[in-house]
Formats: C-alpha cells, sequence, structure tokens
C-alpha cells in the first residue's frame, strides 16, 4: 500500500499495486509483447499477445506488457471482473514504453478505439499509451472502480480518455456505472476529430476532448496531477454528466486552436485545415452543459449534474475560456486556481438549481482578452481571490507566462511507422513563482 497526496485534505491511496521493481521475478505474472503469441506459455520468455493475456488473466493477477508498439486491429476491451482485495493490474513493464497504436484497426470508425472497457471492475492500468484511435483512445463505459496511471492519449480523432455513453443512453440513474475512475498523472494532447461533418457541414475539431466524463456517466469520478493540452475542443468536458467530478492538481493549455492540428489534418485528408471547416472550441475546464440550453430544434431534455471540485488547477493559453460554467447550474469548488491568458479567465453566468452555489477561494487571474464574468450565479463564499485584491503593482503578462509556462514536446503527427515522438512526461514542470500583479481594471467581481 502507498499513498498518493491528492490535496491536503483529500489522500488517494492505492491498494495492493506492486512496486516498481522485480518484475521478472513475479511467477504469477502474466507477459506480453509486440511479438507475443496465443500459443506461448505466458512468461517472460514466452510472452502472450495483448489481447489473449486480457482474456486468461484472473483476479489477483498483473499483465506485464514490455515496451514497443502493439498494433491493434480492434479495441483491447477489458471486462473481466475483479473485486477490491484482488484487484487486476495492467503494468507496463519496468521502465519500457509499451504504445498502442490502433491505425490498422479492421473495424469501423465508431468503434475504432484503443483500451475499451465494457463491465470491467477493480482494475489498474499503469503506463499504456494509446495513439491513432478513429474514436476515443480510452473509453471507459459501464466499468468501476479502475485506477489509471500514467497513461498516456494522444492523436486520435476522438477524445482521449472517455467516461459515459451515447447522448441519448437512457439509464445509469444510481451512478454505478462508469464510476469511481480515478485518472493519476494522466495526459491528453492533440487529439482531433478531423473527420466530423454536422448535418452535410464539415466541422473538424468539435468533438475531440482531453478528458470527458459525459453523458450519464456515475459517480466517484476523479482526476488527480493530470494535464491536458492542444485538444481540439476542449481539454476538461463534463456535457450533461451524471454527478459531480473531482479535479486536483490538474492542467489545462492551448484549447482549441487550430494550428496544433493542421499537420494531422493534411496527413489524415490530404488537405489543408482551415477556418472554412475548422469548428474546435477552446475550453481549458469545461464544467457541463446540455442540450437542454442548446436551442436549435433538439427535443433532448438533458443537462450536467452534480457539484464540481476543483482544487490547485491552473488553465491558460486556451483559445476561449479557462475555467467555463457553460450552463452547468448545480454548482462547484474553485479553489487555489490559476488562470491567465485565455479570452476570458473566469466564464459563468447561468443561474444555479437546487439551492446549490458556488464557492470561489483564492483564486488567481489574469490577462484574460475579456472580462471574466460571474453574472446570475449563486456565491457562497468569494474569498482570498486576486479580484478581491488591491494596491497591487503592474507586471507584464510575459513575465508572468514565462516563469509558469511548460514547454511543449516536439511532435510528429503522422501515422506511417510509430505513433508521434516526444516525451510529456519529462516536461512536468511546476511553476516555481506566481508573480501575479495587476489586474485589468475594468473587470467586474463578486463581492458577496
Amino acid at each position: 500500500m502507498f499513498m498518493v497526496q491528492a490535496s491536503s485534505c483529500t489522500p488517494f491511496e492505492l491498494k495492493g499495486g506492486k512496486q516498481d521493481g522485480n518484475e521478472s521475478d513475479d511467477e504469477d505474472a502474466i507477459y506480453v509483447s509486440p511479438e507475443g503469441k496465443s500459443m506461448n506459455t505466458g512468461t517472460i520468455d514466452s510472452p502472450f499477445d495483448i489481447h489473449t493475456a486480457i482474456t486468461r488473466v484472473r483476479p489477483g493477477e498483473t499483465i506485464y506488457v514490455r515496451g514497443g508498439t502493439y498494433y491493434l486491429v480492434e479495441p483491447l476491451r477489458i471486462d473481466r471482473v475483479a473485486t477490491e482485495k484482488e484487484p487486476i493490474e495492467l503494468f507496463a513493464y519496468g521502465n519500457e514504453k509499451p504504445v498502442f497504436d490502433c491505425s490498422k484497426e479492421l473495424v469501423s470508425a465508431y468503434n475504432n478505439m484503443g483500451l475499451r472497457i465494457g463491465t470491467g471492475q477493480w482494475w489498474h492500468i499503469r503506463g499504456i499509451e494509446v495513439c491513432n484511435a478513429r474514436n476515443s483512445g480510452f473509453m471507459i463505459s459501464d466499468g468501476s472502480h479502475i485506477v489509471f496511471e500514467n497513461c498516456v492519449a494522444h492523436h486520435n480523432g476522438g477524445t482521449g480518455f472517455t467516461v459515459g455513453y451515447g447522448h441519448s443512453h437512457v439509464g445509469n440513474d444510481d451512478g454505478q456505472k462508469g464510476a469511481y475512475l480515478t485518472f493519476l498523472n494522466c495526459d491528453s494532447y492533440n487529439n482531433f476529430d478531423w473527420w466530423t461533418v454536422n448535418s452535410g457541414i464539415p466541422a473538424a475539431g468539435t468533438n475531440a476532448d482531453g478528458f470527458a466524463v459525459k453523458c450519464k456517466a456515475g459517480k466517484g469520478n476523479r482526476f488527480i496531477g493530470c494535464r491536458g493540452w492542444s485538444n481540439s475542443d476542449d481539454n476538461w468536458d463534463f456535457f450533461e454528466c451524471g454527478f459531480g467530478v473531482e479535479i486536483i492538481n490538474c492542467w489545462a493549455w492551448r484549447a482549441g486552436h487550430m494550428d496544433d492540428h493542421k499537420e494531422m489534418y493534411l496527413d489524415r485528408t490530404g488537405e489543408e485545415l482551415t477556418e472554412t471547416v475548422w469548428l474546435g472550441d477552446g475550453n481549458g475546464f469545461k464544467m457541463g452543459g446540455g442540450c437542454l440550453h442548446m436551442g436549435g430544434g433538439r427535443d433532448c431534455q438533458l443537462e450536467s449534474l452534480g457539484t464540481h471540485v476543483f482544487r490547485n488547477c491552473v488553465s491558460f493559453d486556451n483559445s476561449l475560456n479557462g475555467f467555463d460554467q457553460n450552463n452547468h447550474r448545480y454548482g462547484a469548488f474553485i479553489e487555489n486556481c490559476l488562470s491567465f491568458g485565455n479570452q476570458c479567465n473566469y466564464q459563468f453566468y447561468k443561474e444555479n438549481m437546487n439551492a446549490t452555489s458556488f464557492v470561489f477561494r483564492n483564486n488567481v487571474t489574469y490577462g484574460g482578452t475579456r472580462v471574466d464574468n460571474f453574472s446570475r450565479i449563486t456565491i457562497a463564499f468569494n474569498e482570498g481571490n486576486l479580484w478581491n485584491a488591491t494596491g497591487l503593482t503592474s507586471t507584464p503578462l510575459a513575465e508572468f507566462t514565462q516563469t509558469c509556462r511548460p514547454k511543449r514536446p516536439k511532435l510528429r503527427a503522422k501515422r506511417t511507422g510509430r505513433c508521434p515522438t516526444g516525451s510529456p512526461a519529462s516536461n512536468r514542470e511546476v511553476c516555481s513563482s506566481t508573480r501575479v500583479r495587476q489586474h485589468p481594471s475594468s473587470t467586474s467581481y463578486p463581492t458577496g
């Protein structure tokens, strides 16, 4: 057992996990490699293929995935149910890097995914990278009680990590499916739905988020230490989510920037990406919404539910909003967060429902091109925020952003050969200083 400190009051505990090292001494483990075969024995010297290992593993066992590129011909589906005392572990072997490349999958576009959690429960998945899926990299529907640790999704044609169902899904009112999922130190970047067409009109970029908990997803989902950047739509999106989501120590930047996806569009379509086909959104953290508020002749009456928690999060350089309410009417805690250099750093404008409210504590906002908006919402606490401070001196935004902006890895979006190269995990830089001073004098902020 070991602990990961999620926040000052929310420790996160991984139970039963094996420590790094000595993987080859685990006699009960199953080993897989890109060259593995179903007729092998599953030992380190005679590894299985990944699909055979998934079907044979039993509760309490570990699958070690050797490094290299696994060209999937169908999604890797996980339906095995384990237990809290005997979870199943799917771990990258040592410091090796297994990559699941979906560019050769022989399935329909909708089902072209990397790792799909069907009914699987009580799994711990660590160190897996997924790229080049036509749809989501990681897709979780009915599964529950699963930890995704140090996993990466990038250059997929849908959202990197998706929790939930289709827009018309009915059920899961008790929130026990797509539930109790923890994403720990995961990265999701450059996911882009180049192929989307709405009512016959190209709408490239309008669906692919970094992380999404959507459409009747269940209870108890949280993100700890995760990063989303350069995704075509939003970095986080909780559209029509069924329950509140917790986001701790997470970073979101450069959502919705068309230039970040020109190379991928050219590779996939052979054409240039232009404003005439682009429809990416661009929010760092989007809290919800639903077609109930969208109009346009929609009959659906669904909307996002639950009270979210954002603590110690950073959102910057997104093309639209840093923290966006997006019609989420059931409140949120936004505490110790930093938002700067977005079009609008904090955007809240929809009346609360069911006696819920918003809490703002110790937040920083700086350098937005539009005035932050807190109109019409119910605010329970507004304490220690930068917009409450007076007498601050001015520091140019450029000085502040150069101090705090992580470097993006140089990536290639080509599908030929391996997935795009780069080592995002090596860029987990933490802002060493938050020398924020003057706020735009025209901004209007809540006082109650």
